[in-house]
Formats: structure tokens, sequence, C-alpha cells
């Protein structure tokens, strides 16, 4: 690796100076720990995986450049009083939304610094929500949480990105371990993360939204909706006040969606959620929406902006009987970790104790029915809650029911996916170009109404035969395909949604267009040709 002397402006808020700066040896991580070196240009690209069709677009949308020189700055300002140079920058295995670097310092000390790509969420939220829900977690629920040291949700700052700088989290993540560990250790596991949960669950919010601090929030120019959380002792006048949502699926559109007046949180229950998020698609289509065709549905007529509108007007129909509660009561929300995989506990190697849970970007206090049913590793591989299919799985439920009642209803509820599905699917549908599985979740709703429904009352929509024949159609199109799919994934030979470990892509790219040939030659003529070639998802 060669070092490269240079000299550059380093802006802070009160003045400019230049400071002459050795580039480090810049490493990247890979997934069998191993590491390899790497170029400065490499830091800022997204390395990890490629995709089988819109690859410039999703590496673009993972894209993340910075002033590394500014950047190592700031570590070496919060690594301690006798730390004067970085010694080493090694860039860590890469998530979908955030860069996150280890700086490793020349006083012993590491700095992680993570920087959110461009499809994580809104700027300034994202960074802003994330920082103070951490705060919360540690200050309030002594959740164990890696320390923040400096960070800025103002991307015209000295780095030229948003940043957080933290400590390094102690312990190794799971997902190096959990393969080997034998059931007592796993067990163990699973208790301590049904304990993270119920500290979690024991602070309920009148709102759901994101937490923030009250003082980023009230100087917004554009003059955000937040609602304060009162103290352990009562005050209303907290640090802390709940907010917009951040998750990029309320905030990202290719149009540029974050100018139009829509409704992301808090929200004040659960009814005015659901509605929110069906009205926030109604107005983005009618804006921006244009026909698109759908081969599945029709070789001749696209989909209409108006087919989604009528979609989601039914969807608004259906609301007060998914969300079975009153409108005009305030819900109690819960913040639970938003993505518990793996690698995001990291635990004691020889106590197996939790020693950390980082990556709490979009967590939210939100209604029990919106959170992840189960961490990753004791999610069902079938239909339904799985209850008593996986041995940790019962140990999670039977000592989650005496710990947070409302949650292990909500998990061993038999209607539950049925009756939530529909809300889940609403933001950004139309952007996914999914109609179809969010009209496949309300069908299922309109199929099952007398089970689901124990009033008598009668189903407020329906769908014309002709409707139910077309989706039929559909859904046999699409079964026919992921058949396919999914029996070249089963034996390695495609990737599952299209995504590649970055030195497999060449390959990949052959195999896929080899299989896709194959697929198109199924067709009996050339009329059958072009449509399969059309439904095939990787081109």
């Amino acid at each position: 690796m060669l070092w490269k002397l240079f000299r550059t402006p380093v802006f802070t808020g009160k003045s400019q100076f230049t400071r002459t700066y050795t580039t480090p040896p810049l490493w990247r991580a890979l997934e069998h720990g191993e590491e390899v070196p790497i170029e400065e240009a490499e830091l800022y690209q997204y390395q990890r995986y490629r995709w089988l069709t819109k690859d410039a677009k999703q590496l673009a949308a993972r894209y993340r450049k910075y002033r590394l020189p500014a950047l190592i700055d700031a570590a070496i300002g919060v690594a301690g009083s006798d730390a004067s140079n970085c010694t080493k920058v090694l860039k860590c295995i890469e998530g979908q939304y955030n860069k996150s670097l280890i700086l490793s310092m020349d006083n012993g000390q590491e700095v992680v610094a993570r920087l959110p790509n461009p499809n994580a969420g809104p700027k300034f939220y994202t960074t802003a929500s994330e920082v103070a829900t951490r705060q919360f977690l540690r200050d309030r629920l002594a959740i164990p949480v890696p320390r923040i040291y400096a960070w800025s949700a103002d991307e015209a700052n000295a780095v030229g990105a948003e940043y957080i700088l933290e400590e390094k989290a102690s312990g190794q993540p799971l997902g190096l371990l959990w393969s080997d560990l034998p059931f007592s250790a796993r067990s163990h596991i699973v208790d301590q993360v049904v304990d993270i949960e119920q500290r979690l669950s024991s602070v309920t919010f009148p709102r759901h939204g994101c937490i923030y601090f009250q003082s980023d929030l009230g100087s917004r120019p554009e003059h955000p909706s937040f609602h304060r959380i009162q103290s352990p002792d009562g005050d209303s006048q907290s640090a802390f006040v709940l907010g917009p949502l951040t998750h990029p699926r309320y905030w990202h559109r290719p149009t540029g969606q974050a100018r139009l007046n829509l409704q992301r949180g808090p929200f004040k229950n659960m009814t005015e959620y659901a509605r929110a998020i069906a009205k926030n698609e109604i107005q983005w289509t009618q804006t921006h929406a244009q026909p698109r065709m759908n081969d599945r549905r029709s070789e001749e007529q696209p989909e209409t902006a108006d087919e989604y509108i009528a979609l989601l007007k039914r969807y608004i129909e259906l609301v007060p009987y998914l969300v079975r509660e009153p409108e005009d009561r305030e819900f109690p929300s819960q913040l639970l970790h938003p993505d518990l995989h793996l690698d995001n506990i990291f635990v004691d190697p020889a106590t197996k104790d939790i020693t950390a849970v980082i990556d709490w970007q979009h967590a939210a206090a939100s209604p029990v029915d919106l959170q992840p049913l189960f961490p990753q590793m004791l999610e069902p591989t079938t239909a339904g809650t799985g209850e008593g299919d996986d041995p940790l799985r019962q140990i999670y439920l039977t000592k989650l029911k005496g710990l947070n009642l409302r949650r292990w209803e909500a998990l061993t509820e038999p209607y539950h996916k049925l009756l939530t599905d529909p809300t889940r699917l609403v933001p950004g549908c139309g952007e996914r170009n999914d109609l179809f599985s969010l009209r496949h979740a309300m069908i299922a709703v309109v199929a099952q109404w007398d089970d689901v429904c124990m009033s008598g009352i009668k189903c407020p929509i329906n769908f014309s035969q002709r409707e139910l024949e077309q989706h039929e159609e559909e859904m046999e199109l699409m079964e026919g395909v992921s058949l396919v799919l999914r029996q070249l994934q089963e034996q390695g030979l495609l990737p599952v949604g299209g995504m590649v470990p970055r030195e497999q892509y060449d390959d990949a790219q052959r195999l896929n267009q080899h299989f896709r040939n194959e697929f198109i030659a199924l067709g009996e003529d050339a009329k059958q040709r072009a449509m399969l070639a059309r439904l095939w998802p990787y081109s």
C-alpha cells in the first residue's frame, strides 16, 4: 500500500486552517475475517454486493463521498488527549445503509465512524434520531449500546457528510459464533434478548414516531411536528421528543417525494397512521405516477394511477377492521430493535453474555402490530407463528408471555399476519411496483372476513369476479417464474433477489443470461417467448 502525503484545508465552525496529513494504511474487511489493502476511492464505494438488475442505480444509492482528512481529524479529537495520529483505517463489512470504519490511533484507541449512505433515509432526521434514540436507551433503559463520542447531522460540516463517531463494541458479533454454539449457550442468549426487550417495553409512548432531541427538531426550518416525551419524574419538559419516522420507505421517491406535504408522524393512534400512509401514496401517485406495463396482467393495457388509487381507497375502507382499535384512543407504543440479526448482537465469547446491541438506525416507538415478530435467529421458516417448531422459539415465547403480554398476544394471534400485511405493504408500494402484493393481502382479508370480523358486519369492500380472475392469472405467472428461480437458487446457481457477492458477479451474469435464454425458449411461439423475456426479473 502506497502512503500519500497531502495538505488539505480543514473547516471548522469558527476558522479554516491547513494541516499536513499522512494518509494511514487503508484496509477493507472481508467476510471471513481477512483484510485487504484498498485505495482511498474504494472507501466511498459499495463493495460487498452487485445486482443482476439496476446495478448502477443500486451502487449509486450506496456511494458515500466524504473528506477523509476531516473525518480522521474529528476521530483524533475524541480518541484521547494523547492521540495525535491515525495509524490505520479499516472499512468494515458493509450493510445496506451505512459506511462503517474503524480508525486506529497511535495511543491504542479505536474509534468507529459511521456515515449514512444516500439510501439510508432523510437527511438530518436519520442521524439526529439515531443519536437521540441511543442516548435514550443508555440513559433511561441501561441498554448496552456503544457510547457516541461526537456526531453531526449536517452534511455541510468539515467532513462533507453526516457522521457518528462512537466507541467500538466490545465482544464479538454473534454471527461469528451462533452456528457453533451449544443449545445451552443459545438459550442463555435468547433469555438475554427477552430481558432487553422487556426493558424496551417498560417505557410506553403515546405516539408512533422516532425519538429526537427537542433542541434538534425545534430548530428545523420546516417545523416538523413533535410530541414531548415525559421524563421519569413526570416532567414533560424532557430533552426527548417523538418526531417523524425515518425509514426510507416513508421518504425515498425517484421524483423527490420529500418535497410533498406528506404525513410522517408522530401519529396519535394506529388508525391515523394506517390512513395517513395510504393518503401519502395517493398524493404521490396523483403527482408523479405514470402508466406502466405489467406484463403479468396484460400485454396491451398498462396499469394506471387510477387503478392504484382505487385500490388504496378500498384499503382505507378496511382500516377500522384491520386495526381493531378505537380511533379516539391514544395507544401505547413501544421501542423494539428494528433489525435484530446476529451481527447486530455482540457477546463475550467466554461467558456468552451480551455486551452490545448495535445499529438502531430507523428505530421507532411503534405499536406492537408494526414491529418485527421475532429476532432474526428465531424467525420461523414456515408459515404461521411457528410456536413449537423450534425449542429456542418456544423458550422465547414462554419467557415473553410473562414479561410482555401485549407482544406475546400479537405473536400468537392466529390472524395477526392476515390483518397486518396490508398496512405493512402500503408505504412505497407504488414505487416498488408491487400492487400485486397489496391486492393479494386485501383479497385474503375479504376471503376470510367471517373469521376476522366476528361482529357480523358486512365487509366494506369487494373484488369483482373479473378482478379475481385477473389476479389469479397474474399469480399463476408469478408462481411459475418463482418456481424456476427458487430451483436455481436452491442449487446455488442464481442469487436470491438478484444480489450477488461482488467477486461472483461476472459468473452470476453469465449464468443468469444462460438460464434466461433457457426460460425464454420454453415459449411455444414468438409472442410467448417475448412475454417470457419480459417476465424474467434479471435483465
